[in-house]
């Protein structure tokens, strides 16, 4: 099949490799990539394919001219407009890292974790203009451990990504993509860092170590706790415990160095 693959991070690379097993033409549509990401474009050039970082406009052009019998979005950050949607002969296909209607948009896995949900997973969905709403094609779902961190939860879900896509790819090839209308209670989650990274100690202790779980996902800052009119990172609820322990101790320096705090385990 010719297939218009837009792509992104591991997942995207996954679905990349996928497709160039399968023997699949495919055109690689990215954006440009952080030094700390795996690069969806660099494994492109590597296999020696046609790859592009252009703008909305330009990708029209080249997939129109492309003509593909499908498309797929696989942790693709941009939204794509009905004209390049429609460019596909079988349509286009979004693989999303949540259980639709459940945490569309994006911060998908820290909602998750945030919100105490037991289960999440992966949905493969009919695309549509308006974002992570149209119909099912295929679903799979991940447990969450009561220690899921968001990196934990990420990396499964990218396995899970990768063996739905699989899948998916299966169907498309016999012609079988019927899917079902979203159902159940739904959220959306803009593209910003949840509370601005910033825990409320109003919150339950149990909400708390959500927080920090979900906002765990190195290099990136994780979770801070305001300390007077400063924020101290911490990394697990035992650093909260001792952050907060200090700031309450009588005549303590306002002074907190969390990176040593961190380093000795506390």
């Amino acid at each position: 099949m010719r297939v218009l693959l837009f792509g992104y991070h591991d997942a995207g690379c996954r679905a990349l490799r996928t497709l160039v097993a399968g023997h699949h033409d495919v055109l690689v549509v990215t954006h440009p990539t952080p030094p700390d990401v795996p690069s969806v474009g660099a494994l492109a050039d590597a296999l020696e394919l046609t790859g592009t970082t252009a703008g909305t406009e330009t990708i029209l052009g080249l997939a129109t001219e492309f003509q593909p019998d499908i498309a797929f979005s696989v942790y693709y950050r941009h939204i794509l407009s009905q004209d390049v949607l429609d460019v596909a002969r079988l349509g286009s296909f979004n693989f999303h890292p949540s259980l639709l209607p459940k945490h569309r948009g994006c911060f998908s896995a820290p909602w998750a974790i945030i919100d105490g949900d037991r289960v999440t997973g992966v949905t493969c969905h009919r695309m549509t203009e308006k974002v992570d709403a149209g119909e099912v094609v295929d679903r799979e779902t991940v447990t969450i451990a009561e220690t899921e961190t968001a990196l934990s939860l990420y990396d499964r879900l990218v396995d899970t990504t990768g063996s739905l896509f699989a899948r998916v790819l299966d169907r498309a090839e016999t012609g079988s993509l019927d899917g079902t209308p979203q159902t159940g209670e739904g959220s959306f989650h803009r593209r910003e860092i949840p509370f601005e990274g910033l825990i409320d100690p109003q919150w339950s202790r149990a909400r708390i170590d959500r927080f920090i779980r979900a906002l765990y996902f190195p290099p990136y800052p994780p979770a801070s706790a305001l300390i007077g009119e400063r924020r101290v990172s911490v990394r697990t609820i035992e650093e909260y415990d001792h952050v907060m322990h200090v700031a309450e101790v009588p005549n303590n320096p306002t002074e907190y160095d969390a990176e040593t705090c961190h380093a000795r385990g506390h």
